[in-house]
């Protein structure tokens, strides 16, 4: 090239992000330090050096972000001195990757930043893939994540799970004039039974605001519905969704039931609930109770 002084330049993934005339890598990298601290240009011309000599190609994407971004300058040591920085990915998710960047940054420390990545092994191939998801996942979500999002703490698979969540929402709250069409016989079962009131969720909104009350994957069960395969009944007590339950719309079987976080009902509700089921001739999968 006719303005690239040293052969390595051949092995940088976006070498023509510094085509100037007579550039030479020592200038290159100064670049990509921005004038940060002596330690950070040390740190970045080893993980140079390590891509090199390792990898046989550099990419600075990941480190040029955390320059930017990170103030603190021995946490960005530490995270230019992390494999993280070495992942390799694509121009797509490197851009994604620093919408999620700042998104966490509002929401965590830069320290509890630091830990996230230093914990993430992106020679693990099933990690890395689950990263790749969670990025997906936060992309999928990102539209409603100011609504939607829930602290958790800072680790890959729990902000997996929650991206997950908000992404549902996301997918959800956009079918909001949508609406589950029930039979008689389904809808006959909302009634109410003792000081509960049993309901069926109307639309996939409903459905989806009954699993984040419930903290569970309620909104998983949406293809069950629409295609007849079970019904979802929540038991509600002062208007407030105590538990809920899926019921096998053929065999007319109780398949699952739980409450808040998947726990086991209370002898409260399994006593409603067993007295509901009674009324409807209703059996528990598996499991035969004497009428």
């Amino acid at each position: 090239h006719k303005n690239f002084k040293e052969y390595d330049f051949y092995l940088w993934r976006y070498a023509d992000e510094f085509d100037t005339k007579d550039i030479s890598i020592k200038k290159a990298l100064e670049l990509i330090s921005n004038n940060r601290a002596k330690s950070i240009k040390k740190a970045l011309f080893k993980n140079y050096l390590f891509q090199i000599e390792n990898l046989n190609r550099y990419d600075h994407k990941i480190v040029s972000l955390f320059i930017e971004l990170i103030e603190d300058d021995n946490i960005l040591k530490e995270l230019i001195e992390c494999s993280f920085v070495n992942i390799n990915l694509t121009a797509s998710e490197i851009e994604r990757f620093k919408d999620m960047l700042i998104f966490l940054l509002h929401h965590y420390s830069q320290k509890s930043l630091l830990k996230l990545f230093k914990d993430i092994d992106i020679d693990d191939y099933e990690e890395k893939l689950y990263f790749i998801d969670t990025l997906n996942s936060f992309t999928d979500a990102k539209s409603v994540l100011s609504e939607e999002f829930e602290k958790v703490k800072c680790n890959l698979y729990a902000l997996h799970d929650e991206f997950m969540v908000c992404a549902d929402a996301n997918f959800y709250l956009n079918m909001q004039h949508h609406k589950f069409n029930y039979n008689s016989s389904e809808i006959e079962k909302c009634i109410e039974v003792g000081e509960y009131r049993v309901e069926v969720p109307k639309t996939p909104k409903e459905l989806y605001i009954w699993a984040k009350r419930l903290h569970n994957c309620l909104t998983s069960y949406y293809h069950n519905i629409i295609n007849k395969h079970s019904t979802i009944y929540g038991f509600f007590m002062d208007d407030k969704l105590e538990f809920a339950i899926e019921v096998d719309t053929q065999f007319k079987q109780i398949i699952q039931y739980s409450g808040n976080y998947n726990k086991e009902l209370n002898s409260k509700q399994s006593k409603v609930l067993e007295a509901w089921r009674k009324r409807f001739g209703m059996r528990l999968l598996n499991y035969e109770i004497d009428d």
